[in-house]
């Protein structure tokens, strides 16, 4: 198989017999038992409508697909991302149990993570004043951002002396209100930007830098500033100090960077051997996924099952609901991972796809979800299948709480699967609405490290599946490329009205 042009999923026989079989009105699986279990995760498929054929011909359109092969390259290393001809090795990032030369690489950048990250935690490395640094500021965004962010938030019990604050958005908001809670004298700044030149992170770590300089002076907020960066050449140029740049290999995908030193503000968050259990879970999930058989490996079957709604049931959007406040950024988290990944229209061979690829994903903490959106899940027009995630057993838990919590996980459910009638319409609840269940027994480092590469192996299934690119973004480029060139060219006649109008009512002057 050529890997630059792959299996297009339709022309297979599987794709024929599941479009057959979905034009049929399904039942759920009517409260069968169906779950499989991987060390500390179980995955409860038992509200889904993948009995009968249906599990059997979505595991031989895996086998028939491109899958088979792509897992053989990733657990490999090998060039996956065809489109700019790169490497795909984020799973190279946490694996323990042999060294090959990237494994051997990306351990080498991590003891140089772990050293700095020590030294800061135990006060060998101090502030240019000889404090001790009290708080992080990471200035990043999009992968450089919402992974880590999300795992600072999730892993907050772990977590160590120090308060990390995370700036992304361009909008001044954001770095200013960091600046205001935030001791100069005591605060220690990292830069992740793949490239150093993201306009948005380069602009916040200028408004930062500044900052330092006003109150500690320049050459004393050297001190206070880290780049995490495959590009230390540029990093050196803006200002940052060798000895203060780590580094991670461009084969490195910024939505799958959290393993490499983009994770350094987690591990400052919750220390280094905490960041340890996070990799070790994410192999542990690897090995489940490269050695198990498709029919009772977790993310193929969830990969499958979203497969089965969104090109054979035509369902378009995908719930995501942790039902834990920690995960709260998890949503969002797994929104770049999933539609940055495969929200594309064109195979592999730059032909347009006549199926459909990502869902829109959207989604809550629990039981917060319950009180927003889910009334349109239940009563709503559209059917929108679910992915619950829960955790059984939480130290940080009221005995009471937590029992009320798992209770309304189960209950929300069964309410989507199987409903309730009633006389008067308004009071009915049509149900057979899908959802998957994936309960851990607690919310630790290592089980965050397991439910993570979990979800990066179903993107990857699905993507290699509809045989798709899942690791490029041009689509994010666009609108940069667009950006730049109204601010370099003010006069130009080219650009919108709208920016036209927007330039004659502000007081400031443009670039």
């Amino acid at each position: 198989m050529n890997p630059k042009e792959g299996i297009s999923p339709d022309h297979t026989f599987a794709w024929e017999e599941l479009s057959q079989i979905a034009k049929n009105k399904l039942p759920l699986l009517e409260k069968q038992s169906y779950s499989k279990e991987f060390g500390n995760i179980i995955a409860d498929f038992s509200r889904t409508e993948l009995g009968g054929d249906v599990l059997n011909h979505l595991i031989s359109l895996a086998e028939e697909s491109n899958l088979p092969h792509d897992r053989k390259l990733l657990m490999q290393a090998g060039i996956l991302n065809t489109t700019e001809h790169r490497r795909v090795s984020h799973t190279h990032l946490r694996k323990f149990s042999t060294l090959d030369p990237i494994s051997a690489q990306a351990k080498s950048q991590r003891d140089r993570m772990f050293d700095l990250v020590n030294q800061v935690l135990n006060s060998t490395i101090t502030s240019s004043t000889g404090k001790s640094f009290s708080h992080i500021v990471n200035i990043g965004i999009g992968g450089s951002d919402l992974g880590p962010a999300m795992a600072t938030a999730a892993l907050e019990d772990y977590k160590t002396q120090l308060t990390c604050h995370f700036v992304s958005n361009v909008d001044a908001a954001g770095i200013l209100d960091v600046m205001q809670v935030c001791p100069p004298e005591s605060t220690l700044l990292v830069i992740s930007s793949k490239t150093f030149t993201t306009q948005e992170t380069m602009l916040n770590a200028q408004a930062a830098k500044s900052w330092l300089e006003q109150h500690l002076g320049k050459k004393e907020s050297a001190k206070h500033c880290i780049a995490v960066t495959a590009n230390p050449e540029r990093a050196i140029a803006w200002g940052i100090v060798p000895e203060l740049i780590l580094s991670f290999d461009e084969s490195v995908g910024g939505r799958f960077s959290i393993w490499s030193s983009i994770g350094v503000s987690l591990a400052f968050a919750i220390g280094t051997h905490h960041f340890t259990e996070l990799l070790k879970g994410a192999e542990a999930m690897d090995q489940h996924f490269f050695t198990e058989n498709f029919s009772d490996n977790i993310p193929v079957l969830l990969a499958l099952h979203g497969i089965w709604n969104r090109n054979f049931r035509n369902r378009n959007t995908l719930a995501i609901i942790p039902y834990a406040e920690r995960l709260k950024r998890f949503p969002s988290y797994l929104q770049q991972l999933d539609m940055e990944s495969n929200g594309k229209c064109v195979n592999r061979n730059n032909q347009p796809l006549l199926y459909k690829t990502s869902p829109c994903i959207f989604g809550s903490s629990g039981t917060n979800a319950q009180h927003a959106f889910m009334q349109m899940m239940h009563q709503g027009t559209d059917c929108i299948p679910t992915e619950f995630i829960g955790f059984i057993n939480q130290n940080n838990q009221i005995d009471i709480h937590q029992q009320i919590l798992l209770t309304n996980l189960v209950a929300q459910a069964e309410a989507l699967a199987y409903g309730e009638y009633n006389k008067n319409n308004c009071q009915n609840f049509p149900g057979n609405t899908p959802s998957v269940m994936l309960l851990f027994d607690e919310l630790n480092p290592y089980n965050l490290g397991s439910l993570l590469a979990l979800y990066e192996h179903k993107i990857f299934v699905q993507g290699s599946i509809w045989n798709i690119n899942s690791f490029d973004q041009y689509g994010v480029e666009l609108g940069k490329k667009l950006t730049k060139k109204y601010l370099e060219n003010n006069e130009q006649e080219s650009e919108p009205e709208i920016l036209s109008l927007i330039k004659k009512k502000t007081k400031w002057k443009w670039q």
